[in-house]
């Protein structure tokens, strides 16, 4: 059966996992780290290139993983925050320029038909990340990596670009 996961889904899900740590009866989450032996097709059924799927029983999912427990952390609501997927500025790619219109007709110059998987931003070695506000028709960037810390629209490498923080 297949299934369209929108983005306004996706935003939502988020948004309820926020919530959940300061609802009245907050959930309680914790991460761990396990496994600091290597996988090996006899003892576990696969390899570190290549990890078992796990499968969906009580013995796999919470006793093994109690047991190759190494530390654990409770974690709360200032552990978390929204993020976006990390797109580093590579000189010579072509990055999409922000629309908010893209959709399976409209489709943005990487192919992307939704925002969420459109490249129309990226990061800094500095940490700085910029939208695209005009891709020079598509071509690929080509110049050096911006350091403009305005928040007026600026041209580099054939782009149009503004800085967001």
């Amino acid at each position: 059966m297949s299934a369209i996961i929108t983005e306004k889904f996706r935003q939502h899900n988020a948004n309820q996992f926020f919530e959940s740590f300061t609802e009245a009866s907050a959930s309680t989450y914790y991460l761990f780290v396990g496994k600091a032996t290597a996988y090996t097709s006899g003892t576990t059924g696969g390899s570190d290139s290549s990890p078992p799927t796990p499968s969906d029983s009580p013995s796999d999912t919470e006793f093994y993983a109690w047991d190759s427990m190494l530390a654990a952390k409770n974690v709360t609501s200032s552990d978390i925050s929204y993020a976006i997927p990390r797109r580093a500025w590579v000189n010579g790619t072509t990055y999409d320029m922000y629309d908010d219109n893209i959709s399976s007709s409209n489709t943005a110059t990487s192919g992307a038909s939704n925002l969420y998987d459109s490249t129309f931003y990226f990061t800094t070695s500095d940490f700085r990340i910029y939208k695209v506000l005009d891709n020079n028709a598509g071509t690929a960037y080509s110049g050096a990596e911006p350091t403009s810390t305005s928040t007026t629209p600026f041209e580099l490498g054939g782009y149009v670009s503004n800085y967001n923080f």
